[in-house]
């Protein structure tokens, strides 16, 4: 029997190609006294109270350090580990700050100035999984499979102009170098991963992407918008399925070689993003099933974990959903999702994980030991994240979070709360359309209650009792909403803007309607034990049993009929 062939390893990532991959318009390099062939592997973000680990091949982003004795004192750590330390700086103090670095031996970056540092990191990400997914040996198109940068480069050359590679959403996946020599609309795109809203309205609105993605030619635009150099754009397909889109920033209309070229560009992009695309796809199904695991728990729970690089004392869950829709509608929305609450996750909380599960995304983030701190540090990334989603997609997004869980064996307990919190989330009013704020199961825990007694009683008959009977009986017999007003306002814990609101009525209409409630024999709204019997009854009876939501169009006419306006 032969020997088996070795398999040939990963390409390393230098800080050289990631130079060159990304540009002088994202990193600057200030100092590099070992050279710019240096591995870049691991990212780490610099925090002044729990210092990351760091190494050869680390990028250390250095977020919220400025010229002084921390960023000195950070300067010499980095060369005496051999990582590389990324800092922002402004123009006039990157000469002073470079001599610094050199005296030190450390190797320093300076990136954009006017960049998140959300955007930093997706960009790096994006430019290392790319060069470490290409291997030796394995090429296509005499570019290294899976190397979309380079791939971007390629297709600039043909085009002798800066080009983007796009997804089906307007997502830049890669870009070619030469990005200088564009348009401040190209850097914002870059920077931002995403062409800018203002100009995806006017191409939706115009029929662009409509015409971009039914012929097969690419398409010449010299009036986009003042300041805007002309694009050429092509779209890349592969057979009858839309893989995504090229775009270049010409000075000028190329010759007709020249886009027919760019044309046949399209053909070669395709076979690397569809290889791109299997191995993101093969990355996200590993993810998606290890996180599955852990948070299922069950023997199998810790291995996944250990693979996830998931460690801690203590975990919380946080559960990520929609309002409407099942998995299947929400496949895309909630591929957003995760990127966007894996990302946000990246920066403030390094050793979390996540995965969409069941329709649902769920990230598990390791805590302090503390369960009052803990939730705390959750709820701010909680509101972090939701800040960083576009409007358009915020307005159906609910948060809920489990409880603080010690050690791995209660993550599925925390994955519980946060799905009974969830549930609960998902039938709250805001009346206004939006989604309620992200919730944690301490401050919903009466409310899970409730619905998880609902659920007990729900496969047995329920006859309305006491005060409750009466109630439904004058609301037949008089057509009142007596049981509606009795709802809302319970489950509006007495705050009447709030039952008024979600019941479209005038405050002093529901004022009144309470004094009505009360002269009811037995309805007493004082007295916590029959509060909550009354609460326990209406959760168990069928809404169309108890009084339900009167139309909108009989509730104004009441207004008129039983109170002040």
């Amino acid at each position: 029997m032969s020997p088996a062939r070795p398999q040939p390893e990963p390409e390393v990532t230098s800080l050289d190609r990631l130079l060159d991959a990304l540009g002088p318009g994202v990193l600057q390099l200030l100092a590099a006294p070992a050279g710019v062939a240096v591995p870049a592997t691991a990212l780490a973000i610099h925090d002044p109270t729990d210092p990351p680990p760091v190494s050869r091949g680390t990028l250390l982003l250095g977020v919220g350090l400025a010229p002084g004795r921390e960023l000195g004192q950070v300067m010499q750590r980095t060369a005496a580990d051999g990582a590389v330390l990324l800092v922002k700086v402004a123009a006039q103090e990157a000469p002073a700050l470079a001599e610094e670095a050199e005296r030190a031996g450390a190797t320093l970056v300076a990136v954009a100035h006017g960049a998140a540092w959300m955007q930093i990191v997706a960009l790096l990400r994006s430019a290392m999984n790319d060069a470490a997914g290409s291997r030796r040996g394995e090429e296509l198109g005499g570019v290294a499979a899976g190397d979309l940068f380079a791939v971007a480069n390629a297709v600039a050359a043909l085009i002798d102009a800066p080009v983007t590679i796009e997804d089906p959403q307007s997502r830049v996946i890669a870009y070619s170098a030469r990005q200088d020599e564009a348009d401040d609309a190209r850097m914002v795109t870059i920077l931002g991963r995403q062409v800018p809203d203002e100009f995806m309205r006017a191409f939706q609105t115009g029929g662009l992407f409509r015409r971009l993605y039914s012929q097969g030619t690419p398409i010449y635009l010299d009036d986009i918008a003042p300041g805007v150099l002309p694009r050429l754009a092509v779209a890349v397909r592969a057979g009858d399925e839309l893989l995504g889109s090229v775009w270049a920033a010409l000075r000028e209309k190329p010759a007709q070689a020249r886009i027919d070229d760019f044309a046949r560009a399209a053909s070669f992009v395709a076979i690397h993003l569809l290889r791109h695309r299997i191995a993101s796809d093969m990355q996200r199904g590993l993810q998606t099933e290890l996180t599955s695991s852990v948070l299922g728990g069950g023997p199998l729970a810790a291995d996944a974990a250990s693979r996830l690089g998931l460690a801690g004392d203590a975990f919380r869950v946080v559960a990520v959903g929609l309002r409407e829709g099942d998995a299947v509608d929400n496949e895309l929305a909630l591929a957003r999702i995760w990127d966007t609450l894996s990302l946000h996750l990246s920066v403030i909380h390094r050793r979390s994980v996540s995965g969409v599960v069941e329709g649902v995304v769920y990230a598990v983030i390791p805590v302090s030991g503390d369960a009052d701190g803990s939730r705390r540090v959750v709820r701010q990334a909680a509101d972090g994240f939701l800040a960083r989603i576009p409007s358009a997609l915020r307005r159906g997004v609910i948060v809920a979070i489990g409880g603080h869980g010690r050690g791995l064996r209660e993550i599925p307990t925390s994955r519980r709360d946060a799905d009974r919190v969830l549930r609960v989330l998902r039938r709250v009013d805001s009346g206004d359309g939006t989604a309620p704020p992200p919730a944690d199961i301490e401050e919903m825990h009466m409310q899970v209650l409730l619905d998880r007694l609902a659920d007990v009683a729900a496969d047995e008959p329920v006859t309305p009792l006491g005060p409750l009977r009466l109630l439904i009986e004058r609301d037949a017999r008089q057509n009142t909403h007596l049981v509606d007003t009795l709802r809302a306002y319970l489950d509006a814990f007495g705050d009447v803007a709030v039952a008024a609101r979600r019941l479209e009525v005038h405050q002093n209409t529901l004022r009144y309607r309470i004094d009505r409630l009360r002269q009811v024999p037995g309805v007493d709204l004082e007295d916590a034990e029959q509060r909550l019997a009354l609460q326990l009854q209406l959760r168990w009876l069928p809404r169309n049993a108890a009084g339900g939501a009167a139309p909108r169009r009989k509730r104004r006419a009441e207004q008129g009929r039983d109170g002040p306006r």
